[in-house]
C-alpha cells in the first residue's frame, strides 16, 4: 500500500487508519489484558528518557516504563495476582517487542511513506 501523495502535502490519517493494527492482549497471572495498537508517543518518549544514553534502566526506571506501558490499574492488579519483578521485566520485553514491530514487518504488502517517492 503507498500513501497518497497530493503535491507537496502526505495524508498520514489515512496512511495510519490502513495501517493500524488491532489492539495488543496478552494473558497474564489468570487475566487477560488489553494495550492500545500501538505505543502511544508520550511513552516512546518517556521509554527514551528514562533509559538516557546508555540504554541502560534501574529498578525504578523499569518502574516507571510499566506505569507508561501498562496504566497504573492494569500495573496495580498484575502485582495484586502475584507478578514477580522478573515477570514484570519478561512482560515488557514482550510488550516493547511487539509494539516495535513496524506495519511492513506486520504486513510485507504495505510501504511506508517515503518523501519524494512517486505516486503509484
Amino acid at each position: 500500500m503507498k500513501l497518497e501523495r497530493k503535491g507537496r502535502h502526505k495524508d498520514f490519517d489515512q496512511y495510519w487508519k490502513e495501517v493500524e493494527k488491532e489492539p495488543l492482549t496478552f494473558t497474564a497471572c489468570g487475566r487477560e489484558y488489553t494495550l492500545p495498537p500501538a505505543l502511544p508517543a508520550a511513552t516512546a518518549l518517556q521509554i527514551l528518557h528514562v533509559t538516557g544514553e546508555t540504554g541502560t534502566t534501574t529498578e525504578n526506571d523499569l518502574l516507571k516504563i510499566a506505569f507508561s506501558v501498562l496504566g497504573q490499574d492494569q500495573l496495580d492488579q498484575l502485582c495484586k495476582d502475584g507478578l514477580t519483578a522478573v515477570q514484570l521485566a519478561e512482560l515488557l520485553q514482550w510488550i516493547l517487542d511487539e509494539y516495535s514491530e513496524t506495519p511492513e514487518e506486520a504486513d510485507p504488502n504495505l510501504e511506508a511513506p517515503v518523501e519524494g517517492q512517486p505516486k503509484s
